[in-house]
């Protein structure tokens, strides 16, 4: 090491401390920071939330679809029915 150069600079001990002074535009600045991140936090929450439900009622679509493919329409609101019952079993944990 000793044959790199060492500078000496001025220490913090030497410096003079000065109060940072709040202007209203400061304060302005930061008011809006805070705001432009709380809209960003909430629109996030918002799109994860938004994402979530239409994942469940997309799931849910395609197994009802799958149910009453290729039946004939009178036969669909039993079907449901019966999917809805085999739905809340299985949530229960009943077996057939």
């Amino acid at each position: 090491m000793s044959g790199f150069p060492l500078e000496v600079r001025q220490t913090s001990a030497n410096l003079e401390i000065k109060r940072a002074e709040a202007t209203r535009t400061s304060v302005l600045r930061f008011i809006l920071l805070v705001l432009s991140v709380a809209m960003q936090i909430t629109s996030d929450r918002v799109i994860v939330t938004l994402t979530g439900v239409w994942l469940f009622w997309r799931r849910r679509a395609l197994v009802a679809r799958n149910g009453i493919a290729d039946k004939p329409i009178t036969m669909w609101p039993g079907l449901l029915v019966k999917l809805w019952k085999g739905r809340s079993a299985r949530l229960l944990g009943v077996r057939n």
